[in-house]
């Protein structure tokens, strides 16, 4: 849409210093839905650049599905990194999560699921060096938007528990998946600190990989963040 150039446009006019991203989802898994939507997504990168409008990068989502994540293929999504790195797009893993909703009653037993997913994920997508930064789409469970079923129904699982689908359980303590992301960070190769002219359009909270608590970020490492949401 041509809304689009303007909208990049008046955005690096007011803040030459932002990073200018277009996020997206629905692009990870090897199905014809996500391959249509990657292949919509480079025409509308190229059509961007042809036209000379400033985009920095690409966000993607990154909300994993349980019932369907057997379509994650690790070398089509690899690909499509690569090929979003050959455009000169920095990329933002920028709303991660997962959804637990095929998964077993067993808490103990779905946490260590949820942390399956997302160390599986993020050992290809923090391969990639032109992924800057990962945000967590909330902190704990209680305020997830998979428990916002009076809005969101279809996340309602079948034995009516709450999901868990974030870092943090809802009384704040750290479960199998804040270990399993800390893990991917620490193995993440090194790649050039790529983020200091711009600053990311989110409040968010900086940690180190090896301190889940917070800390000063180190040079030459991928940012993690903590994208809040409104309880």
């Amino acid at each position: 849409p041509e809304y689009f150039f303007d909208a990049f446009h008046e955005a690096r006019a007011a803040d030459p210093g932002a990073l200018l991203l277009y996020n997206d989802y629905n692009l990870e898994l090897d199905t014809p839905e996500h391959e249509a939507r990657r292949t919509a997504l480079f025409h509308l990168l190229d059509r961007l650049q042809k036209a000379q409008v400033p985009i920095d990068g690409v966000g993607l989502q990154s909300h994993l599905r349980s019932f369907n994540y057997k379509t994650f293929n690790e070398t089509i999504y690899r690909r499509f990194l690569h090929d979003l790195a050959a455009r000169g797009m920095k990329i933002v893993i920028s709303e991660i999560d997962v959804d637990d909703i095929a998964m077993p009653l067993d808490p103990k037993i779905r946490d260590q699921q949820v942390a399956q997913m997302y160390a599986r994920f993020l050992a290809v997508a923090l391969d990639e060096p032109a992924v800057v930064a990962l945000a967590s789409w909330g902190l704990c469970d209680a305020y997830s938007w998979h428990n916002r079923t009076k809005y969101f129904p279809e996340y309602i699982r079948p034995d009516n528990q709450p999901q868990r689908p974030l870092l943090f359980d809802a009384e704040l303590h750290a479960k199998p998946a804040v270990y399993a992301v800390l893990d991917a960070l620490k193995h993440e190769p090194k790649r050039p600190k790529v983020l200091s002219s711009h600053s990311l359009p989110v409040q968010t909270a900086e940690t180190e990989a090896d301190d889940p608590t917070g800390g000063v970020p180190r040079q030459n490492s991928i940012r993690c963040y903590f994208v809040g949401l409104e309880s």
